[in-house]
């Protein structure tokens, strides 16, 4: 287990518990702590995946399906686009709502997330807007 693999976990914590008051944070933390599989934690930052798991909270007890944009930082121009469910979802079904809001998916992931013996899904897409520019060059 490196150290990025050890910490991670610590840092959500923490994280949870400055955001949502120590008593709080640390019930939902204990819940989803196991919940996360590795290729997650690579992936995600446990600053998102606080924002994760109150998304995947929201689902669970209203049974609807939400979405969550996630602003990497300044750097950098693209943005990840999270929908959370509760049953996996297919490619065809996202592909041509995100064209028609003129975004480029740069790549996607799903991850499956079994929490309280209920599993869930959160369909992660790597997003940026297209270029307009090509379309006002004839103007």
């Amino acid at each position: 287990m490196n150290r990025s693999t050890k910490t991670w976990p610590i840092a959500l914590q923490r994280i949870a518990e400055r955001a949502l008051g120590e008593q709080a944070g640390q019930s939902l933390w204990q819940k989803y702590r196991a919940a996360f599989s590795a290729e997650y934690r690579a992936l995600v930052s446990p600053r998102y995946a606080l924002k994760d798991m109150l998304n995947l909270e929201r689902i669970t007890s209203s049974n609807n399906q939400c979405i969550s944009l996630l602003n990497p930082g300044r750097q950098v121009e693209h943005y990840r686009l999270h929908f959370y469910s509760r049953q996996p979802r297919y490619l065809d079904e996202y592909i041509p709502v995100l064209e028609n809001m003129h975004l480029r998916v740069m790549d996607q992931v799903q991850f499956s997330i079994t929490v309280d013996g209920i599993t869930l899904f959160i369909k992660s897409f790597t997003i940026k807007a297209k270029s307009q520019c090509a379309s006002f060059a004839k103007l």
